[in-house]
C-alpha cells in the first residue's frame, strides 16, 4: 500500500545516496531489491533492538536499519 511506497522511495533515495557518494556504511549485496514491505520488517528489527529510533525521523531511522542490516563493518547502528 501506500506506507510501502512511501518507505520504498526513501530506500531509493538512500541507494542512490550511498553509490553515488560511495557511502561505505551500508553493503547490500548488488543484485538484492528490497521491497517497502521489507524495509518494514528491518526498521521493527531495529527498534525492537534500539528503542531509541523510535523517536528519530523515519529517514533517519531507516538509514540505520539499512547500515544495521546489510552493515559493512559492524552491527552497531550510528
Amino acid at each position: 500500500g501506500e506506507l510501502e511506497r512511501y518507505h520504498s522511495g526513501i530506500g531509493t533515495g538512500i541507494g542512490w545516496a550511498s553509490f553515488a557518494w560511495k557511502i561505505k556504511t551500508i553493503c547490500q549485496p548488488g543484485k538484492l531489491a528490497v521491497t517497502g514491505t521489507q524495509q518494514i520488517s528491518m526498521l521493527r528489527v531495529l527498534v525492537k533492538n534500539y528503542p531509541e529510533f523510535k523517536k528519530e525521523f523515519l529517514a533517519y531511522s531507516l538509514l540505520r536499519a539499512y547500515e544495521y542490516t546489510f552493515p559493512c563493518n559492524t552491527q552497531e547502528p550510528k
